[in-house]
């Protein structure tokens, strides 16, 4: 029972319990004036008063004077019952009241309370008694008790200051201060806490509030005690759910915890706060709900994020449809050719080996074309290089205009050209071409008269590989212009297509093939994919080293190639297996550890060997896959050297050595020379060609150097210095990779996503792109944090903005503008020492930008 009055009630009870048992301790100590005593004196003055009156009446012997005095006084005081004076022997002399009643007798010889007797003297003997009788001073029950002045006192104590204590208490508990009854430790450790803490009664107002709290809403901890804490500026958001009443408010009347309420705080010393409160009621043992608890957390800054990182996806959805864009305009520049728009030589030759397949499995029929522009060099020589561009371009015009949507058109080469036509026969492609002749002839460019050769083959039995037919194409192409050019011959045929019958000696031999090996080029392309996985910039090299090996052995397929080299000229088939040759020469890198790979000084010679036995490795690899012996030789040998070495007492030397392992060996030191790297520094083309002859006859076939470097300048005149470090297949390397960390952030993947960022950072290092690879770098480890998302869809968005730069190519500008400065010469390069040692050669050097990747491009030319 105790337990349901309030706190307020039984401290105000105890306290005038308290009040009351100080009061009659003052009394019992006589700090109150006692009633009893003080009526009692006032008796006894009023006896001795009368009794001076009576005497002078005496004496004058006026009994009836005393009679009257007694009379008056008894009807004045109400609290007189009789009166009378008697002599000594008792006689009564004169008496008022009930006295009269009373028989006579001798007075008493002393006094009470309610019967007083006053002596009477004559001179110096006692004469008689004044005796006055009272009635009690104090009665007898209830009455008397009530009479009593300190029960009366005690009892208007009792009320009164139970009345006025507990109206204090509760005027006072509202703006008790709680600090002062929870121990300081608590306090410190509800200070500490980020969330607001609260805690209200029943009415809700404070009673407790934390440092936290009063941060949030601008008061003072002391400014919040007793104040209802929905009178503060709360205000439900408008995004949010709303309510007409608080949380805490719910909870006390429902009993029902609330959990993640948004509420905003509208005014604060920083402005308006969001919070999240969660509230629960606080009950006694009875279940009496006695007040409520809430928390409040901050989410002013969470929310803000929020915002942003929702705009921030909006962004980034926008900026990856972009990069998509860009990515297919980069997939475009990595297939096509970009002078003419036809597809180059890499992705002419997949599609060729998938309409093969095709067409083998379901046995359509597939048809390809070759051409070459008649007297190509004549137009460059008489009309300069620009409108042999110009040529060039109008002639890819012509040609896609005149075929089917799912025909493939290709610029093989310099002037030549090469169309795929699936299911087309042969007789049909003849057609084909003819009308493309005919187009052409009736073109001027530039008041340019422009005629081209054209030479047909079809899917025939017997042939068991694409370049078979490729093969009898070119064949037909160089009987075309045997016979005087301007004019179409399908391989096999009797008279050329040109409007005019041709005699019939004019008809294409009727060879046999021979037997040649397979290469798979699906096989190549899984290949080249894990090399690129594994170094970027070691596939960017290799691809880089076909491209001149092929730009070399067209060179020597001219006509007069075989007088000025005294080497055959080559077949397609055969500049097919140098271009396979050269993507494929560094496979061997898949296992050479990354200690020795990310090392950017000179190899040890534990080290190179190393090296070595991975590279063996790499064209056992090779040769396992494809099956081929040509590419086998080629690999195998590309590290002769062309005048022999001690080191290599296995190797052949000179001539001896495959006309394609040489091409090769010159190709992988170009590249390595011209591409940027730390160490031994970066060279111009003039220096690396400088460097080639100096090192022909000793390392290098001299004629085949010469022939490189004029296939070289007569691919790209124009290039006088490095490369450009970053080339398109790498830009759209780098921008595939951004579109998968996209991705990867979509889904929240952040182990995938760190393992992304992590390859666009070597990427990014191995290319000189500081800054992408800083950004790159702090996504990883806001990755492994699982999940700073602001911060990695802020990095993500500064990699789109500079993929989405006005050009693609404008990732250049990331790198380090230092790269690409030619390193000082050495010795034996211009500009050296003449009398520095020679050195031993290129072998060193290749070897070394091999095997670390941020030497830029390597490759290996000496073993």
């Amino acid at each position: 029972m105790m337990s349901r009055i309030s706190t307020a009630w039984r401290m105000s009870f105890g306290l005038a319990l308290l009040t009351v048992s100080v009061v009659l301790a003052a009394d019992f100590i006589g700090l109150i004036p006692n009633r009893f005593e003080a009526a009692l004196e006032g008796r006894k003055q009023l006896c001795e008063s009368l009794a001076i009156q009576s005497a002078v009446c005496l004496e004058r012997n006026d009994l009836a004077a005393v009679e009257a005095t007694m009379r008056l006084e008894a009807e004045r005081n109400r609290h007189i019952l009789s009166a009378s004076m008697r002599t000594m022997d008792g006689t009564v002399l004169a008496r008022t009241g009930d006295d009269r009643d009373r028989p006579p007798g001798k007075p008493g010889k002393a006094s009470v309370p309610t019967n007083v007797r006053v002596p009477i003297f004559m001179g110096n003997e006692q004469w008689g008694t004044m005796e006055v009788r009272f009635d009690d001073i104090t009665p007898g029950g209830v009455r008397g008790l009530w009479a009593n002045s300190s029960v009366k006192l005690a009892l208007f104590v009792t009320l009164l200051g139970f009345v006025a204590y507990l109206f204090f208490l509760k005027r006072t508990l509202r703006y008790l201060d709680p600090s002062s009854v929870v121990p300081k430790r608590v306090k410190s450790a509800l200070d500490t806490l980020v969330e607001g803490v609260v805690l209200l009664d029943k009415d809700e107002r404070i009673v407790l509030a934390n440092a936290a709290f009063a941060r949030n809403v601008g008061r003072s901890e002391a400014s919040l005690l007793g104040q209802k804490a929905s009178q503060l500026n709360w205000k439900y958001p408008t995004t949010g759910p709303t309510s007409e009443a608080l949380p805490w408010t719910v909870a006390l009347r429902e009993g029902r915890v609330q959990s993640a309420v948004p509420l905003e705080f509208a005014e604060g010393p920083q402005g308006a706060r969001k919070l999240m409160v969660n509230a629960a009621a606080i009950c006694d043992e009875h279940s009496g709900k006695r007040g409520t608890i809430a928390t409040f957390d901050d989410v002013t800054e969470l929310d803000r994020q929020s915002v942003q990182l929702r705009q921030m996806l909006h962004e980034l959805e926008l900026s990856r449809d972009e990069i998509r864009r860009q990515n297919q305009e980069l997939e475009q520049l990595a297939t096509k050719d970009p002078l003419t728009g036809c597809l180059n030589r890499r992705a002419f030759f997949e599609r060729l080996q998938t309409e093969f397949l095709l067409s083998q499995r379901h046995n359509h029929e597939l048809a390809c074309i070759m051409l070459d522009i008649d007297h190509f060099k004549a137009i460059n020589d008489h009309h300069g290089h620009s409108a042999g561009d110009e040529v060039l371009k109008a002639l890819a015009q012509t040609l896609r205009s005149s075929l089917r949507v799912t025909d493939a058109v290709c610029r093989y080469g310099g002037e030549e050209f090469c169309i795929l036509l699936p299911s087309t026969s042969a007789e049909k492609a003849a057609v084909v071409a003819d009308h493309a002749r005919c187009q052409i002839a009736a073109n001027k460019v530039q008041d340019i008269q422009v005629t081209a050769s054209f030479g047909v083959s079809g899917l025939a039995p017997g042939i068991t590989d694409p370049q078979q037919m490729l093969d009898q194409a070119d064949k037909a192409l160089y009987q075309a212009k045997d016979r005087g050019r301007n004019r179409v011959v399908r391989w096999k045929e009797s008279t050329p297509t040109n409007g005019s019958p041709e005699p019939a000696s004019a008809e294409a031999p009727d060879e046999k093939e021979p037997p040649v090996d397979e290469i798979h080029t699906r096989a190549v392309q899984v290949l080249v994919s894990a090399l690129a996985w594994r170094d970027v910039r070691t596939a960017e090299h290799c691809k880089q080293v076909a491209d001149l090996c092929v730009a070399c052995a067209q060179g020597l397929g001219a006509p007069n190639a075989t007088s000025r080299v005294g080497e055959p000229l080559l077949s397609h088939r055969e500049c097919l297996v140098l271009e396979v040759a050269g993507q494929l020469h560094d496979l061997g890198k898949l296992g050479v550890p990354d200690a020795i790979l990310n090392k950017p000084q000179a190899l040890s010679p534990e080290e190179r060997k190393i090296v070595r036995e991975h590279l063996r490795l790499g064209v056992e690899i090779v040769t396992a896959t494809c099956s081929s012996r040509e590419l086998a030789e080629i690999l195998g040998n590309h590290q002769a050297w062309y005048g022999g070495r001690p080191e290599d007492p296995d190797l052949p030397v000179g001539r001896d050595i495959p006309l394609g392992a040489r091409i090769l060996a010159i190709a992988d030191a170009f590249s390595a020379m011209v591409s940027p790297r730390p160490f031994p520094g970066t060279r111009t083309y003039d220096e690396a060609f400088a460097e080639l002859r100096r090192c022909a006859g000793r390392q290098f076939d001299p004629e085949l150097v010469e022939r490189f470097i004029e296939a070289v300048r007569a691919r790209d005149e124009t290039r006088a210095g490095p490369k450009p470090m970053i080339s398109d297949a790498m830009l759209l390397e780098i921008g595939q990779t951004v579109e998968k960390i996209a991705v990867a952030l979509d889904n929240s993947d952040f182990s995938q996503l760190s393992v992304i960022a992590g390859r666009l950072a070597a990427i990014a290092t191995e290319n000189g792109m500081e800054q992408v690879a800083e950004w790159a770098n702090q996504m990883v480890e806001a990755a492994r944090t699982d999940g700073d998302l602001l911060t990695i869809a802020r990095l993500t968005q500064r990699l789109f903005e500079a993929c989405r730069l006005p050009s693609p190519t404008s990732l250049r500008w990331l790198s380090s503008p230092a790269t690409g400065t030619p390193a000082a010469p050495r010795p034996g390069a211009p500009g050296a020492d003449p009398a520095g040692p020679a050195g031993p050669g290129l072998f060193d050097e290749i070897l070394s930008a091999y095997a670390s990747p941020k030497d830029g491009t390597k490759t290996d030319t000496g073993e």
